[in-house]
């Protein structure tokens, strides 16, 4: 191959990226949070952190929560497929100014107390970042949402949109065909949460080490609060089945946190799992309602 034809065809692979970046269709709201920069190292100016894994990345709405707390600086320090490691726990406490309103923010998911969630998830892997990689990241947030590959649902969008825009298809699905769809997909992902249920369960070791780093929180004046980030019906049916949660807050409140209940708040979720815009409006409000209660 000639350098000529080699030229053309990395100009032409490049093209097809950003033609697919661009045709993309349209993120979840909590997109950003996945692709954005976060600081492994001690960075202490944050007045609210947020903490957990995807659940809560996808519930709490940290620009919203700054808003309703007159400002407060507010940082989601979510990581997909988080769980509670010490190494965690000990750079999110050092990301708090000790000289501001010092609130942490926890978002229990059983999940979060799994072998499986310790021994590999997203704030590991951002640890082992070249410096170069986290500059990119920080300068470019958007750059891993534009190049990663379509995941399947993103496909049948764009396969779907386009068959209407030529003719092929007459409108969108219905509100019916939607929920319908929204029921399917709610099921097969408490079945793939069982399924992992089953192959690494929840460590009642991982708990009471949570617990007792909510002790230290509070003694240090941190105020700690908790929330479960629910999913759909067939979720939370799973998830009863793994962990007690009645019990389990019983214990968060013992030790000084501060459980603020979504009761009430209707749970809408594209996956059955990470909830859509107006869930996490809803969550994001009654936290903000609970931290200013008492303030």
């Amino acid at each position: 191959m000639t350098n000529w034809r080699m030229a053309q065809v990395v100009v032409f692979g490049l093209l097809l990226v950003l033609a697919g970046a661009f045709a993309r269709p349209p993120q979840p709201h909590y997109q950003e949070h996945f692709s954005a920069w976060k600081p492994v190292d001690p960075d202490p100016h944050w007045d609210v952190l947020i903490i957990g894994d995807s659940r809560p990345m996808t519930a709490v709405m940290p620009k919203s929560l700054s808003q309703q707390l007159g400002g407060a600086r507010t940082m989601s320090y979510t990581f997909a497929g988080m769980g509670f490691t010490e190494d965690y726990l000990s750079t999110a406490e050092s990301m708090l100014d000790p000289n501001g309103r010092r609130i942490m923010i926890v978002g229990i998911t059983p999940r979060a107390f799994t072998p499986q969630a310790f021994a590999s998830n997203g704030f590991a892997a951002a640890k082992t970042n070249k410096p170069w990689e986290r500059w990119v990241l920080a300068q470019l947030p958007a750059w891993s949402t534009m190049t990663r590959p379509y995941t399947m649902g993103e496909f049948r969008a764009l396969v779907s949109d386009t068959k209407q825009a030529i003719g092929l298809k007459s409108g969108r699905p219905t509100p019916a065909q939607l929920a319908r769809s929204y029921d399917r997909n709610a099921v097969r992902s408490a079945n793939g949460y069982d399924r992992g249920y089953q192959k690494g369960p929840v460590n009642p070791a991982n708990i009471d080490r949570l617990i007792e780093r909510i002790e230290r929180w509070k003694a240090a004046g941190i105020r700690v609060l908790g929330l479960y980030p629910s999913g759909e019906d067939p979720l939370v049916e799973v998830e009863r089945k793994h962990m007690d949660l009645p019990a389990f807050i019983e214990r968060f409140q013992r030790a000084g946190g501060e459980w603020v209940n979504m009761d009430g708040i209707p749970i809408q979720a594209n996956d059955g799992v990470h909830v859509q815009l107006e869930t996490a409006l809803g969550f994001t409000q009654r936290l903000a309602e609970a931290i200013n209660k008492h303030e």
